[in-house]
């Protein structure tokens, strides 16, 4: 058993599904549950590491196995530079999932071992496996914390992440409402346009292909009912394939108006969950990749002009950095012998304490 303690600096790692690099969290928590964000970076991946990471999924055992080590001891650099000698008690590690298929298995990349020992500092890893064992979706796990940091509140509240995939949080007044992914965040439409550009953009950074577009009716349709039946409370990068977005656009469809459209997709599954289950929340604190997109930030506008769209800055804490701070708080409740996932948001027969310790 470890002693819960009543104060500790835990340094939260995520590598999130858009796989463009690794973001850093460091906060201070004490046992009353007061913290303190102390700073955050992001470190963009190397282009080789990248290219390995994303092709993961499909890699042979061998490989696998080297880019497990590789990945973690680039972390690890990464961590000792971000301390620069400051202490951190504890990191916590997501790593990169390659592989979701809940309740069966989730794989999440990177060995806490290695990166314990090449940080010389305790790693918190395999976050997502315990509630998977207990019948759970293994996510998400930013709600607990996004309760934890931000309720409760006056009024209800939607927290958004347009990462990889989109994914939303409802705080009530009285605690945690409802949360789970909608659908595809910038995942579908970076993939179009890498492969429309040949990998010259490997994003729709800032809206600066999608502004170009019109919305195709008729191909938003198509996506809109394909896409749907495969959403539920949890969802994984690989399951929006770049074979099957090819399947579902013809090569007629331009550039702009592919990203364009694959945009309004995006929004259009946020909004439906949001009329579906909070018409009476007047605030959406928007994080992730898509907060920066400001195409994406019109269009969801336009579907919920009743909700107020604000920057996620606005509850304290940076965006870019929600998700590592959301797992630094479940290192920290980790150490307190607490649960960090909702049995009912996942799923799962019960409440779990997350992660895997390493010692260094």
């Amino acid at each position: 058993m470890i002693s819960a303690p009543r104060r500790a600096r835990v340094l939260g790692l995520m590598s999130g599904t858009s796989c463009d690099g690794l973001d850093l969290a460091l906060l201070e928590f004490e046992s009353d549950d007061r913290w303190r964000f102390v700073r955050s970076a992001e470190e963009l991946f190397p282009v080789e590491l990248r290219a390995r990471l994303l092709a993961a999924s499909c890699a042979q055992t061998e490989e696998l196995g080297r880019l497990s080590f590789d990945f973690m001891r680039w972390c690890a650099e990464r961590v000792r530079c971000f301390a620069g000698g400051e202490p951190i008690d504890l990191v916590v590690s997501h790593g990169q999932t390659i592989f979701h298929e809940p309740p069966r298995a989730t794989w999440q990349l990177g060995d806490g071992n290695v990166l314990a020992v090449a940080s010389g500092l305790p790693v918190l890893w395999n976050l997502r496996s315990a509630d998977v064992a207990a019948g759970g979706q293994g996510a998400p796990l930013v709600p607990v914390p996004d309760q934890f940091f931000f309720g409760p509140s006056a009024s209800p509240r939607w927290l958004l992440n347009v990462g990889g995939i989109a994914n939303l949080t409802l705080l009530e007044p009285d605690g945690l409402g409802w949360a789970g992914d909608v659908g595809p965040g910038n995942c579908w439409v970076d993939r179009w346009v890498a492969l429309r550009s040949g990998g010259a953009l490997t994003m729709d950074e800032n809206g600066s292909v999608s502004r170009d577009g019109v919305v195709r009716s008729d191909v938003l349709s198509d996506l809109v009912a394909a896409v749907r039946p495969v959403l539920g409370s949890s969802l994984a990068r690989e399951r929006f394939s770049a074979e099957w977005l090819t399947e579902l656009i013809s090569d007629e469809v331009s550039t702009a108006d592919g990203a364009r459209t694959l945009i309004e997709l995006t929004v259009t599954l946020i909004a439906e969950a949001i009329l579906a289950r909070g018409r009476d929340v007047c605030e959406l604190f928007v994080a992730g990749g898509g907060a920066h997109n400001p195409v994406m930030l019109s269009a969801l506008q336009r579907q919920v002009p009743e909700v107020t769209l604000q920057p996620f800055e606005q509850l304290g804490m940076p965006g870019d950095a929600r998700e590592a701070a959301c797992f630094a708080c479940l290192g920290w409740l980790f150490l307190q012998g607490r649960s960090g996932a909702s049995a009912r948001v996942t799923g799962a027969s019960q409440a779990k304490v997350l992660g895997s310790l390493a010692l260094p």
